[in-house]
């Protein structure tokens, strides 16, 4: 049974700024440590590299904690968490933003959506949709839908890259791309390329020069461009057929509560006159009449 609250709990506000405490320091900790290894192979700063960690860390605690707070709290308990969650942050932004530096409050930012999108996972009444969003992708599959997406576009950059990288390293023909000195001629590097590639975004960092690669990547960009328009289409579609079914299954429920409230009322009546019936003065039969009088 849930619970009724009224105003603003600040016991259950300082109940969920402990429930973030321990598990975000301990990721702090684990990120700062791990930075030290991570942050030379990224080829970027040890503070930076922290801040990226806790993007990842945060997500992973937050997928815990959310689902964990809705089973045991209705939507008012989830909404005193987020006010927790960030009533937290801005604790530990202060410090910076008296010494004049915004950088802190700004990564909050990103934590803040990871809360946020994770509560429109697990808890969409909590921003106002009312239909589950675990029913709503079991009955049109979209589930389904995004893996075979995601399948495609991985295997896809894969298949490509390695397409890419064996061109790059071709000793006999010409150059294929033209890249900048520092970037590393490995499988890595052509992956992100392909990706990008496949997404149409196009940085201009990796440049394809020979015909043969020119060609190949023309390719990759036009699947990527077909994929994503056609994928992009079949959710749209099946976004407005889960709509169209729920409307009808709202409109059955309404039609079996309506019926059920005309069977209770012919109840009502039949129980009315039975108990009508029974009250009603007993007159005696003729034969009974003959036995008084004999």
């Amino acid at each position: 049974m849930e619970k009724k609250r009224s105003g603003v709990d600040l016991l259950v506000l300082l109940k969920y700024y402990a429930l973030f405490i321990v598990p975000v320091l301990v990721s702090l900790f684990l990120s700062w440590q791990m930075a030290k290894y991570v942050a030379p192979k990224l080829d970027i700063s040890v503070n930076v590299t922290i801040q990226v960690l806790m993007i990842v860390f945060t997500f992973f605690i937050f997928s815990i904690l959310v689902p964990y707070i809705r089973k045991r709290e209705n939507v008012t308990g989830v909404r005193y968490a987020l006010m927790g969650f960030f009533l937290f942050g801005m604790f530990m932004t202060l410090p910076s933003l008296l010494k004049g530096y915004g950088g802190m409050l700004l990564m909050q930012f990103l934590y803040i959506a990871n809360y946020i999108l994770l509560t429109f996972i697990y808890c969409p009444e909590v921003l106002g949709i009312n239909t589950s969003l675990k029913i709503w992708f079991s009955k049109s599959r979209q589930l389904l839908v995004i893996f075979i997406y995601l399948s495609i576009v991985l295997f896809y950059s894969m298949g490509f890259a390695w397409l890419y990288f064996e061109m790059a390293i071709d000793p006999v023909h010409t150059e294929a791309f033209r890249m900048d000195a520092r970037e590393p001629i490995d499988y890595s590097t052509f992956l992100y390329f392909s990706i990008i590639t496949f997404t149409t975004i196009g940085y201009g960092d990796i440049t394809p020069v020979s015909v043969g690669a020119r060609m190949v990547v023309g390719f990759e960009a036009i699947l990527g461009m077909i994929i994503n328009v056609v994928f992009i289409a079949i959710l749209f579609m099946y976004i407005s057929n889960i709509q169209a079914v729920l409307k009808e299954e709202e409109k059955i429920i309404q039609e079996e509560k309506r019926i059920e409230k005309k069977e209770e009322e012919i109840e009502e009546k039949e129980e009315e006159i039975m108990k009508f019936q029974s009250n009603k003065p007993q007159h005696p039969s003729p034969p009974d009449i003959e036995k008084k009088i004999n």
